[in-house]
This record gives structure tokens, sequence and C-alpha cells, in this order.
């Protein structure tokens, strides 16, 4: 018989391989992993949120610093790429 422990223990050691698994699926294997951006924003949405909830939209502003960092074209998140020269590209 499986105790509580041992299910508890599995469970949580898949959740961490899946995280993990789709860590490295974002930053290496993505269609969007050929462009630069913070590893954070590659990873996260929560890159978006912490400067638009917490600084209280200051992400445009963002958006505009990292395009002087990281050049014309750049990922915004997980799911976005910016062209400074276009408009914002959704993948989803």
């Amino acid at each position: 018989m499986i105790s509580i422990v041992d299910l508890t223990v599995a469970l949580a050691s898949i959740w961490l391989a899946y995280l993990i698994s789709l860590a490295v699926y974002r930053l290496y294997f993505s269609p969007l992993a050929k462009f630069p951006g913070p590893k954070l924003a590659a990873l996260t949405l929560w890159y978006e949120f912490y400067y638009d909830v917490i600084k209280r939209g200051r992400y445009t502003w963002k958006i505009a610093e990292l395009h002087t960092h990281y050049g014309m074209c750049r990922k915004l998140s997980i799911v976005q790429i910016s062209n400074i020269s276009g408009p914002i590209i959704r993948i989803r």
C-alpha cells in the first residue's frame, strides 16, 4: 500500500520535473527562444505583472528601456515579441 507521504513526494517530484522541463523548453526550444530579452520574461508572465501592477503601469517605459538594451526586436513575454519599427506580435 502506498502511503500519503510517498504519494505526496511522487506528485511533488512530477510537478517539479514538469516545471523544469517547461523552463528548458521556453528558454532553449521555443520558437521565441531565438529573440533576445530578459530570461525571466521568457519564463513567466510575472515579469509583465510586476511592472504593470506593482510598479503601477511602468511596463510601457520598461519596454522602451529594454529596446535600448536588446535592440530593435526583443521578447516581451512568453507569448509576445516587440519590434520597435512595428507592432507587438502576439504568438498565441
